[in-house]
Parts: structure tokens; C-alpha cells; sequence
């Protein structure tokens, strides 16, 4: 806690009593605690905002109307709160800022609704500076096997999207950023993922987009806030990782097109094939070799007469050349169907 250092006149000055007589108002000349209307009433300030903040300038959220014997209760209750926090290990920090915000109904995580149903709860951030409630972001209901049953969702100016309609487990959800711009898109079917799924950066360029089929994805790709790719990945029926992975660098405007980082062969989520590992200028900086995910060699001479072979219902060596110049294009790669190990790309 931090007062004004001439926090005593503070009090006496038109500010204040303005600021006092709102509060007053606002919790309808009532004691907070105890209900007492009739003795002295008095404005506690839970905080006095940073060194040398007014009295007057602490958040409303921080001011509470109570009879002067109660005042005195709070008021020591609140020295010894302040010594016990003291006391906490600062490791256990978040810990204690978790438990003050689930007794001010704030948490944003799991609690138990009324019908079974595991409620989660999500807020946008809050200056400490702005007076109002905390402002609610989502609501989600999920069953025992964690799939969404109903959900709603409130815009920053505290207005219900009416776009979000999940009932039975089945609709879009649809949250947003602090600056109104959308955060996700999310189509559910049977309270799963089912169908396409977006989310975007606060610049309004998109972040992921994939598909799901009943909660099990089948390929997503990942950009930067310039558009720029960053990963592309498959899965199978399972939603395991499954074909070629491909990830990449942040552009390099000093290159043309996007820069491969790596690439990893995957069957049914094992890695199954060669995993190669290119520099920011497009150059191979490192080959491995991977059997049911395993690591079977490094040496880049084994690999790449591997790769170089080829596989004859795949591609030929004119396809292979764009994997070990510089800049190396994926595109014809992405196009590889691997259904099982024995239709690996080696």
C-alpha cells in the first residue's frame, strides 16, 4: 500500500469529498459488511495506488463503504493480510494472485456449474488505471470428457456476440481481441471441432488456420503477422502427425519467397524418414535419418543417397534438386502421400 505523502490533508480536499460522496452513492449509504446505515460511514481504500497517486485517483474498484467500527475491523484485518503476504515465498506468487482473484469471482480457469457441467472462464486484460468491473471475454461449458457443451462470448464494449451460438455442443464460437478484432473461429459438432478453424494476430492478419474432423485435425498452417508461412503440417484419421512437416523461418526480405527451417517425415505421429535442418540463408546445415521414430544415423552421405535415389512412385531427380540448392521450395514435397512406413520417401 502507498499513500500521498500529505495523504492526511487529502482528505479534507473537494476532490476527495466528491470522490467520497459518489462512492456513498454508489453503495447506496450502506455498510458493505455489516449493512449498517445509521453510524458514521466511512470509504475504505482496499489500495492507494502507486507513490504520490490522490486519494481521489484510485480506481472506484478499490473503494468500499463501511461503518466506522467495521472500517477499524478491515483495517487491521487487512495489516495482518499484508504481513502474511510478506511472508509468501515469491515462487508462490501466482499462486496467492490465483486464489484472491477465485474469491473475487475473477479466476480465469475451471469451477464447477450448477449442472455438473465444468464451467471456464475467461477475461479481457484491465488497466489498473480503469474503474470499471472486470470485463467477462467468454463462458464455456464442458462435460466430464472436456467437450463443449454451451458457450457465449462478450465483444470488448461489453456487448454479447450475437455470432457465438454453441447449444448442444454444436455452433461457432467466436472470441475476440482488446482491440475488437476477432481472436478465433472455432466450429464445433457434437462440442468437438469439426470443420474450419481460424485465429488471428491484433493486426487482423491470420495466425492458424486448419481443419478438424470431429476433433481430430487434418492439416494447419501457421503464419507470422506478415503473412509469411511458419508451418505447414498433416495429420491422419487419428490426428497424429503424418506426411511431410514442413516448418519455416520468419521471411527474410532479403530472400525471395519463404525459407524452409526443416523437414520431417511423419507416419501415423513417428517419425519415419529423413528430418532435414536448413540455415536462414536456405542452405543444409543438417541430415538425419529416422526408422519408427528412431534415430538410425546423422551422417549427411547416407541420407542424402537416400534422398537422391529417390522413390519410384514418387518423384524423380529433377523434383529432388529443389531440396539442396538454396531457398528450397516445398511445393512439389507437400503433394507426397505417405499412407504407411513402406511408402516413406527413402
Amino acid at each position: 500500500m502507498s499513500k500521498s505523502s500529505n495523504w492526511s490533508s487529502d482528505y479534507k480536499h473537494p476532490k476527495w469529498q466528491k470522490k467520497k460522496a459518489e462512492i456513498l452513492d454508489r453503495d447506496n449509504h450502506t455498510c458493505l459488511l455489516c449493512g449498517d446505515t445509521e453510524t458514521q460511514l466511512h470509504v475504505h481504500h482496499g489500495y492507494y495506488g502507486k507513490h504520490d497517486t490522490k486519494i481521489w485517483d484510485v480506481p472506484d474498484k478499490y473503494l468500499w463503504t463501511l461503518c466506522e467500527n467495521c472500517h477499524e475491523t478491515v483495517t487491521e484485518e487487512m495489516d495482518r493480510v499484508r504481513q502474511l503476504v510478506g511472508s509468501v515465498h515469491p515462487s508462490k506468487i501466482n499462486n496467492l494472485k490465483s486464489l484472491i482473484k477465485s474469491a473475487n469471482g475473477e479466476e480465469e480457469g475451471t469451477s464447477k456449474a450448477e449442472d455438473g457441467h465444468c464451467l471456464k472462464r475467461s477475461f479481457y486484460e484491465q488497466n489498473d488505471t480503469d474503474n470499471s468491473p472486470r470485463q467477462k471475454k467468454s463462458e464455456i461449458w464442458t462435460d466430464a470428457d472436456d467437450r463443449i457443451i454451451r458457450a457465449v462470448s462478450w465483444r470488448p464494449d461489453d456487448q454479447l456476440c450475437d455470432h457465438t451460438s454453441v447449444a448442444n455442443g454444436n455452433g461457432v464460437l467466436r472470441l475476440y481481441h482488446q482491440n475488437g478484432g476477432i481472436e478465433e473461429k472455432i466450429y464445433l459438432q457434437d462440442g468437438v471441432k469439426h470443420g474450419p478453424y481460424e485465429s488471428y494476430y491484433e493486426n487482423g492478419s491470420t495466425f492458424v488456420e486448419s481443419s478438424y474432423e470431429f476433433g481430430k485435425p487434418v492439416f494447419t498452417t501457421e503464419r507470422d503477422p506478415n503473412g509469411y508461412l511458419l508451418c505447414l503440417r498433416r495429420f491422419d484419421s487419428e490426428g497424429l502427425e503424418h506426411a511431410l512437416q514442413v516448418e519455416f523461418y520468419s521471411h527474410n526480405p532479403a530472400l525471395d519467397g519463404d525459407i524452409v527451417k526443416s523437414n520431417r517425415w511423419y507416419v501415423h505421429g513417428l517419425r519415419h524418414g529423413p528430418h532435414l535442418l536448413w540455415n536462414y540463408y536456405g542452405q543444409l546445415e543438417g541430415t538425419y535419418m529416422f526408422i519408427e521414430d528412431k534415430l538410425v544415423t546423422d551422417k549427411a552421405d547416407i541420407v542424402l543417397k537416400y534422398l537422391k535415389s529417390g522413390h519410384p512412385n514418387r518423384r524423380g531427380a529433377s523434383s529432388l534438386k529443389t531440396i539442396f540448392g538454396p531457398q528450397p521450395c516445398c511445393k512439389e514435397l507437400l503433394n507426397t502421400k505417405v499412407d504407411s512406413p513402406d511408402d516413406a520417401p527413402f
